[in-house]
């Protein structure tokens, strides 16, 4: 099987980062899926964690075929609590979500119970 990297996931992935340093990005939300194999969210997940997840992004890019999420992510930092908006059958916002280091995908809704 082949797997096709996307442009930003290359660029992604490179981002010179101070320790404790943030990134945002508005990417396709398939760097969350087992769309890629998992490694990008693998190495998010091991080199940091996520501060915002939003997956109602969609809203800002009418007419676009693909789903987008907004992230905010912290380099070298692993206790965040993460805010989790979601769009996926309910729409809400979940607070203070932990998200597993080992998880292997994040899916569309995500919460505490979930």
């Amino acid at each position: 099987m082949e797997i096709k990297t996307e442009v930003y996931l290359i660029y992604l992935l490179k981002s010179i980062l101070n320790d404790k340093g943030y990134l945002c990005y508005v990417t396709p939300n398939n760097w969350m899926t087992y769309n890629n194999d998992n490694t990008t969210l693998k190495k998010l997940l091991n080199n940091g964690s996520f501060i915002v997840i939003d997956n109602n992004a969609k809203q800002y890019f009418h007419g676009i075929g693909s789903s987008f999420t907004i992230f905010v992510w912290q380099k070298g930092v692993f206790n965040n609590k993460t805010k989790v908006i979601n769009n996926f059958l309910l729409k809400d916002i979940q607070e203070q979500v932990e998200i597993p280091r080992d998880i292997p995908f994040i899916p569309l809704y995500i919460s505490n119970t979930i």
